[in-house]
């Protein structure tokens, strides 16, 4: 009889050893598994970027400075 109730004293500590052991590795995985998709997406996400940052300096760099003048558009004499 002792040895039932050691057992079943022991159950419920068990039990949360288990429960501690896979929600650590439920964390481990989560962790590998978001490294893994950032580490997937990493190229797209540099090449978006770069364009973006590309985009910003093209419009913010100043022009040539070869100005032209604007020429009207011909104008039809048989207009009605």
């Amino acid at each position: 009889m002792k040895w039932k109730y050691r057992q079943q004293a022991h159950a419920p500590r068990r039990v949360f050893c288990l429960l501690e052991a896979r929600s650590r590795r439920s964390v481990v995985m989560v962790a590998l598994g978001q490294t893994a998709a950032v580490a997937a997406l990493a190229p797209a996400l540099g090449l978006t970027v770069q364009q973006i940052v590309q985009a910003a300096r093209t419009q913010t760099m100043p022009a040539s400075g070869h100005r032209v003048a604007s020429v009207p558009d011909k104008q039809e004499d048989d207009a009605p």
